[in-house]
């Protein structure tokens, strides 16, 4: 079961890289691709080129995995971000 918590806030980053990081550690390629979207979602008014970075990461990810959910919230975000 996935639980998502959505903050607006600059001080919500270190739990959004936390999530990020412990996904890639572990190998949950899923988790990762949806925890990168997550973060840069909130954030797309004021992204950065390493947000988009990260979000193009993440739809690699997912098409590679055949992840929907994933690759939904990857576009979602990057759509906003250009």
């Amino acid at each position: 079961m996935r639980t998502v918590v959505r903050v607006r806030s600059a001080s919500s980053l270190p739990f959004y890289d936390e999530s990020i990081q412990l996904a890639r550690s572990m190998g949950e390629s899923r988790h990762l691709a949806f925890a990168i979207a997550v973060k840069n979602h909130q954030f797309f008014h004021s992204m950065t080129p390493e947000g988009i970075g990260e979000l193009e990461e993440a739809i690699a990810i997912s098409r590679e995995n055949g992840s929907d959910t994933e690759l939904m919230w990857a576009l979602s975000a990057n759509s906003t971000a250009t």
